[in-house]
Order: C-alpha cells, then structure tokens, then sequence
C-alpha cells in the first residue's frame, strides 16, 4: 500500500463513537459544509457515511451513539450530542 501524507488543509472535524465504551473516531473535513452535511445526516437518520479520498475513496456507513463537531480554526466545539445507549454508562 502507497503511504501519503495527511493532508494539512482539513480544519473542520467530526468526532463520533459506535459505543459508549470505545474511543472516539475523529474524521476532518477541508469545508465546514461538508462536515455539517454529515452531521445533518446523523440528526436525521442516525447514521452517517464517512469516506476517505486518500485512502482510494473508502466508505462506511456508521451507526455512531455520539457525534460532535470541532472547529481546529479556532478550538469551537458544537457541544450538541445525541446519545441513544445511556443505558450503557
């Protein structure tokens, strides 16, 4: 597999987590837009689908407990989460 660099340009983030017990994923975005269209998606059909263009565009559809987004400009976080496993705490 060719190895590429991270690209430095991606100051938009989306971080989620398919179970309660488990690490969060972070995913960055280089456009606000993009990364609010995904997070759109889980408000309304709690799911998302990420996909990595360095990678040869692989996809996967994610079924997270927990989405927030953070802006690397300046350090925002949107503090709205969903959590539908609270039982799992």
């Amino acid at each position: 597999m060719e190895m590429k660099p991270m690209p430095e340009n991606l100051p938009f983030a989306i971080m989620f987590t398919e179970s309660i017990n488990k690490m969060p994923h972070v995913h960055s975005y280089a456009y606000e837009e993009d990364r609010d269209a995904v997070y759109e998606s889980f408000i309304e059909t709690g799911r998302i689908t990420i996909r990595d263009d360095n990678l040869g565009g692989i996809e996967r559809e994610v079924e997270p407990v927990y989405v927030a987004r953070m802006d690397f400009v300046d350090g925002t976080v949107n503090m709205t989460k969903v959590i539908e496993n609270i039982e799992e705490l």
